[in-house]
């Protein structure tokens, strides 16, 4: 379900992974045919022939047109980054290919470009290209503070998105008497500090307009409407995405909700797992991992407002909701605290339904209830043009703005399984930030 999760919610989830956990978890996912060790042969089992496959770094190497082709989209969603062009081709050498692998590589090198303009406190001169400027980025403007990367404009200390090249939230400043005053950075300020640019998938691999229209799906959101993808995922992929969730519930890895959320205090009783979608750990089952990435690549093909830009997170959930009542109260997945600030980053919510059976009558119940046209001040629905039920079905998937959608999951008489993700968005001021609202 498109859940809210509160910050130590997640943190207490992960913190709980400790070695014998995680010894735990491989027996678990071996159980199912993998390894927690092998999140990397994992990326092999994404739809067709993904980026991961790739077996050379150019189309001068590559053995085969269809190879050349997953290079060169590997190479191209590495320099979007923000990544040199011999610096992604030597990564991408190194790995056989493999673009995450690749990506972490980069990461552990250098931090990510600069803007291609600074702001008149930095000197007010228009620098070249980002991928261009990484080297003097990392040497004049930035600055580690607790393991961050942050930039300093004036007096102004803010967190430095390395993925991307972009500038995150305020987390400090410089104080009358010279030093430096660092607030820290909260876990959905980590969340965003390890996002990255959404992927599309490789080339053959592209998501038709008959699999998922971008156009329309993006006219949906930017009229805060849900938007309902039928199709998403075919049966098979339905079961065996449920068998993995089915092994990690069996293996502990899946844990109860904590109440606390994004605002007050909500009613709900799933339970719940994180699990990485880049490659790394908590691993992520292939076939859950194949799900991930094709709701990536939706989110990779829409148009969103002038003025922000979507990132993917580096963690994505699983939930459960046992039958016998479990539900959601109405929420928001990003709401403004009593002082107008938001209270995360997410900007977009993604759940795929992962039920093989189940949900094909009413009285099932565990539909998604979403508030259409509430006002952002009303918490229960009052407001809404029109209340829209969607049932959880096995291979559905739906869409819709985080700060925007009042919904709900209703009391749940069959088990229901959901991966959810939150695309992020980079915060930033004016009316802007407030396109959609």
């Amino acid at each position: 379900s498109a859940l809210s999760v509160g910050c130590h919610t997640m943190s207490d989830w992960l913190a709980s992974l400790g070695a014998g956990d995680d010894e735990d978890a491989s027996q678990a996912i071996d159980d199912q045919g993998g390894s927690a060790d092998g999140a990397g042969a994992w990326l092999a089992s994404l739809a067709g022939n993904g980026s991961e496959n790739m077996t050379t770094t150019s189309a001068a190497h590559a053995t085969s047109g269809e190879a050349s082709d997953e290079v060169e989209d590997s190479a191209a969603w590495l320099e979007d980054m923000g990544f040199a062009t011999d610096a992604v081709r030597a990564a991408l050498g190194s790995t056989g290919g493999d673009a995450d692998e690749a990506l972490r590589r980069l990461r552990q090198e250098l931090p990510v470009g600069e803007e291609e303009q600074e702001e008149a406190e930095s000197g007010g001169e228009v620098g070249q290209s980002a991928k261009r400027r990484r080297l003097a980025v990392a040497s004049e403007d930035l600055m580690d503070m607790e393991g961050f990367k942050c930039r300093l404009r004036g007096k102004r200390l803010f967190l430095y998105l390395p993925q991307v090249g972009l500038e995150g939230p305020e987390v400090g400043r410089v104080k009358a008497d010279g030093s430096m005053s660092f607030r820290g950075v909260d876990e959905w300020s980590q969340e965003l500090y390890h996002s990255a640019s959404p992927r599309p998938l490789p080339a053959k691999q592209q998501l038709s307009a008959d699999a998922f229209d971008a156009a329309t799906a993006s006219e949906a959101l930017a009229a805060g409407e849900p938007l309902v993808w039928r199709g998403f995922a075919s049966e098979d992929e339905v079961m065996s995405a449920h068998a993995e969730m089915e092994g990690l519930n069996a293996s502990g890895l899946l844990s109860a909700a904590a109440a606390g959320t994004t605002a007050a205090v909500k009613a709900r009783s799933d339970k719940v797992a994180f699990v990485s979608v880049r490659g790394d750990r908590p691993s992520c089952p292939p076939n859950m991992l194949k799900l991930y990435r094709r709701l990536e690549a939706a989110a990779a093909a829409l148009e969103w407002p002038p003025g922000e830009q979507l990132l993917m997170p580096r963690l994505g959930m699983a939930s459960i909701y046992d039958a016998g009542g479990s539900r959601y109260e109405a929420h928001r997945d990003n709401e403004r605290d009593s002082r107008s600030r938001w209270l995360n980053h997410r900007a977009l919510s993604m759940i795929a339904y992962v039920n093989p059976t189940g949900f094909q009558r009413p009285e099932d119940g565990g539909q998604l209830r979403c508030h259409v046209g509430a006002s952002t001040s009303d918490r229960m629905g009052a407001s809404a043009s029109r209340v829209e039920d969607i049932a959880p079905k096995g291979g559905v998937a739906v869409l819709f703005d985080a700060r925007r959608v009042l919904h709900e999951v209703l009391p749940s008489h069959a088990r229901r399984y959901a991966l959810t993700l939150w695309l992020l968005s980079v915060p930033h001021s004016g009316a802007a930030s407030d396109a959609r609202l």
